[in-house]
């Protein structure tokens, strides 16, 4: 019996670490998560959580033709069409800062009482209105 459950649960974890099933959203992802915890748990090993996918920037600048010397660069400077006149590396700013909070309440808002941050506000405020 327990080899069938550990079989049901490699699976499930396999179809829901497929592209286009965990990277759907923020509880697809945590749903994946969750069953990596716990398949890292029975097979003792650490787990390999997967993050969220950064959300698509466009390149500031690109850069092309290294003459063994340096590179050329173009971009927005040069004209609204810069990013079709030449073929080359893509440059971009430094990746976006994602804000991680509660899916229910925004971040750290409100009183989801499964968050942890939002719960503890939750008690702080129930703490603080009791003594008043």
């Amino acid at each position: 019996m327990k080899d069938k459950a550990l079989n049901q649960l490699r699976e499930v974890h396999a179809v829901q670490g497929r592209d286009g099933c965990w990277d759907i959203d923020d509880y697809m992802l945590g749903l994946f998560n969750g069953l990596e915890l716990a398949l890292s748990i029975v097979e003792n090993r650490e787990c390999r959580y997967k993050n969220r996918p950064n959300p698509e920037q466009e390149p500031v600048a690109v850069r092309y033709d290294f003459d063994g010397y340096g590179y050329q660069y173009i971009d927005s400077g040069t004209g609204s069409d810069w990013q079709k006149r030449v073929q080359g590396e893509p440059l971009y700013t430094a990746p976006p800062q994602i804000e991680v909070g509660c899916a229910e309440c925004g971040v750290n808002g409100g009183h989801a009482l499964y968050c942890v941050t939002c719960a503890e506000n939750y008690l702080k405020d129930k703490n603080n209105n009791a003594k008043t």
